[in-house]
Parts: C-alpha cells; sequence; structure tokens
C-alpha cells in the first residue's frame, strides 16, 4: 500500500508540475501578444492617439479534475482615440481551444481606482 501511495504522490506531483509549467507558457505567450500589439499600435502612440496601461489580474481557472486555481495573468488596458479597451485572460483549459482571452471596447475610458 505503501509504494501505491508514494506512485499515486509521484503521478500527482509529476501532473502538478507539467500543469504548473502549461501555465508558465501561456503566461509568456499572452505577454508576447501584447508585446506584438503595442508594436502594431506603435505609430498611433507616437501620435499620442493610443495609451497603454499593462498590468496583472487575477484568473480564476476550473482545471480537469474538478480542480480550480488562481494565478496572476496579463491585462492590456488601453484608451485608442479617446475609446476605452481592454484585452483580458480569459483561461488557459477551455474547452474546444488551448487558451483564450478577452477583447472589450466602450466609448469612453473607465477611470482607475486610486
Amino acid at each position: 500500500m505503501k509504494q501505491q501511495r508514494d506512485q499515486k504522490t509521484s503521478t500527482d506531483n509529476a501532473i502538478a508540475s507539467e500543469r504548473e509549467k502549461r501555465f508558465a507558457q501561456w503566461i509568456e505567450s499572452v505577454g508576447k501578444l501584447f508585446d506584438e500589439i503595442q508594436l502594431w499600435l506603435d505609430p498611433l502612440a507616437q501620435n499620442a492617439l493610443v495609451e497603454f496601461n499593462r498590468g496583472m489580474m487575477k484568473v480564476e481557472e476550473k482545471l480537469p479534475q474538478n480542480l480550480v486555481t488562481t494565478y496572476d495573468a496579463p491585462i492590456l488596458p488601453m484608451a485608442i482615440n479617446g475609446k476605452a479597451a481592454r484585452i483580458e485572460t480569459v483561461g488557459l483549459f477551455l474547452t474546444g481551444c488551448d487558451g483564450a482571452v478577452d477583447f472589450m471596447a466602450r466609448e469612453k475610458p473607465s477611470r482607475a481606482a486610486s
């Protein structure tokens, strides 16, 4: 029984380690996406038509085997020509995809709480 318990613990640790590795790669990928977006919009930024305010947000995500995890993920709030937009991380373990971000826009920029 001890051998079975040790084997299960070893397997669980390997799964957790692989999951952490996937989250790290996911967060890095979202950061690279935001880098690309800022690069694409750089001509607008140089003319003061876009402003960026990169940060981090908490994401709570349901995982396989009914587990839930919370992690810090990138968020990219911005103002484009006076209109607010935001790209935020939705999650990695979503059905039918290998990670997702949401792009939201509204007419007026929101004010950050102080």
